[in-house]
């Protein structure tokens, strides 16, 4: 999550029941950490983010390359399921709201911690919702796979996947 071009807290999820929030930010102006522990969580961060192991994102263009702009760290090897979303259902949303409708069965919640555009909820709630979007994408990317598969389209999501490396660099 993002909050005035800088990120608020950033979300992890090894399964769709284990994820966390890491929080950078208490509120618009306040740190989450000392500038020597947050130091510390970036640099185990980038451990993360540049080992082989498969990173899957929703929108991978942007949150990578605001990681790379702003940190210097490339995330890579990556998925993502809005490119997935698109080869499959190119006419419709591509949203992570929509594809949470369509692949899993989790209540509808990405309106739970906005209201009128600004944020509504405390940061627990905030975390809570940040967490939940890397949770779901662990639900919804295995189906979209099956899905690539079966219609014989799962060679051209990993070529536009692959993409997304040289994107990262223009």
């Amino acid at each position: 999550e993002f909050t005035d071009c800088e990120i608020s807290c950033l979300s992890l999820a090894y399964s769709s029941m284990d994820c966390i929030s890491i929080p950078f930010m208490k509120s618009m102006n306040q740190e989450y950490f000392s500038p020597e522990d947050e130091l510390k969580v970036w640099i185990a961060l980038r451990e993360l983010f540049i080992s082989p192991v498969t990173k899957l994102f929703q929108n991978a263009v942007f949150d990578s390359t605001f990681i790379l702009k702003k940190y210097n760290i490339v995330t890579w090897p990556i998925d993502d399921t809005m490119i997935a979303a698109v080869i499959l259902m190119p006419d419709f949303r591509k949203g992570l709201d929509f594809l949470t409708s369509v692949y899993t069965r989790e209540p509808y919640y990405k309106d739970d911690v906005k209201k009128h555009g600004t944020l509504a909820v405390d940061n627990l709630q905030f975390w809570r919702y940040n967490a939940r979007d890397s949770a779901v994408l662990l639900e919804i990317f295995p189906q979209q796979v099956e899905e690539l598969k079966k219609a014989g389209n799962f060679d051209a999501y990993k070529k536009q996947a692959n993409l997304l490396g040289p994107i990262l660099f223009m």
